[in-house]
């Protein structure tokens, strides 16, 4: 099984992953981050820059008190739609993390994927920028 994900870079463009113990930094030459309103290339389906923006057409994925992601909690939401008749179904799954672990985001895919087959697992990496800080 594939785990499809999109990810907004931070502030300098990068993107960070954690996994097993290293962090795996991606930089994106010449991408806007997501706090500055732009999309390097936001092809068909595209998420909006700052998918926070759109209102109703996302879930957001909570963390625990320990500081995990809160799986069950995405997945009750997800298994369980708004009783509000108003409101759309979710169109993309938001984490907003620094540097997420790359096991974790695998077992959410898969676990998202069997309830909502095409609901793409969008990571915003914020607008904190260089790792210097």
């Amino acid at each position: 099984m594939v785990t499809r994900v999109i990810g907004i870079p931070d502030a300098d463009g990068v993107i960070r992953i954690a996994c097993g113990g290293d962090i795996i930094e991606i930089e994106i030459p010449g991408a806007k981050p997501a706090s500055g309103g732009g999309s390097t290339n936001p092809g068909p389906g595209a998420v909006p820059p700052n998918p926070g923006d759109v209102p109703g057409t996302y879930l957001r994925v909570s963390v625990t008190a320990d500081g995990k992601l809160d799986v069950e909690q995405l997945l009750q939401d997800l298994r369980h739609p708004w009783s509000d008749p108003t409101k759309s179904r979710p169109r993309m799954v938001l984490l907003q993390a620094r540097q997420p672990d790359l096991h974790e985001l695998s077992q959410m895919g898969k676990q998202i994927g069997k309830i909502a087959d095409n609901l793409p697992l969008v990571i915003d990496f914020g607008d904190p920028g260089s790792s210097k800080k």
